[in-house]
């Protein structure tokens, strides 16, 4: 319940991490919480490196990197890498985003760059997934923009290797000169949107790359 702005000075970019060395941690590296949506709930990270969280646990395995709720994140001139959700039995509606999970969240990702983060699960058959982000929004309020960014190397063992969201039914997402490269999924190995309410809004991919995802 505290608008924060995380800002580091560099190059290089200073490191914010939950273990020294990948896939050793116990817990995510940033949890972020606020009672209720408003657009003043603004937590800013700019100039950093995040890496090396990890959130294992059936159900919970929610944002390996950072889980927001009811935030507006914004991630500016980042790399968030290395960062490991794993659902760890069964199939949950909800888990994911090995880097980023947004519960009722907005995110707005500027000139940042997300690689080798991991959602872990084997079930296909629920609203799960996201190997770098899972936006799970509410219908009518939230909204997620994309630009200048870059998806490599980010895997989901189901939906979305680099990102899988829900889509609005007021905001569109906006997604604009990023690149989507060498990330893989079971099903949408760039992209996924899953689990809409009726009439939602389009996704908008401008001016942005996808290449070698699987």
């Amino acid at each position: 319940d505290k608008s924060l702005t995380f800002q580091g000075q560099g190059p290089p970019r200073p490191i914010i991490q939950a273990s020294a060395t990948y896939n050793t941690a116990t817990d995510r590296v940033f949890t972020l919480s606020f009672g209720a949506y408003s657009t003043s709930n603004i937590i800013a990270f700019e100039n950093l490196t995040i890496r090396h969280g990890k959130k294992a646990a059936a159900p919970g395995g929610q944002g390996g990197g950072i889980a927001a709720t009811s935030t507006v994140l914004k991630i500016t001139n980042c790399e968030v890498n290395a960062n490991i959700a794993s659902t760890t039995s069964g199939g949950y509606y909800g888990e994911g985003g090995g880097a980023i999970w947004l519960n009722g969240s907005d995110l707005e990702a500027t000139g940042s760059t997300f690689d080798g983060n991991t959602h872990s699960s084997s079930f296909t058959g629920d609203m799960e997934g996201g190997g770098a982000i899972a936006f799970y929004c509410q219908d009518a309020i939230n909204y997620m923009t994309i630009t200048n960014c870059t998806f490599s190397g980010n895997s989901a063992g189901n939906k979305g290797g680099a990102i899988m969201a829900r889509p609005p039914v007021t905001n569109s997402i906006q997604i604009t000169n990023s690149t989507f490269h060498g990330n893989s999924a079971a099903l949408g190995g760039a992209y996924m949107t899953a689990g809409s309410a009726a009439n939602p809004q389009p996704i908008y991919f401008t001016n942005t790359i996808l290449s070698g995802n699987t």
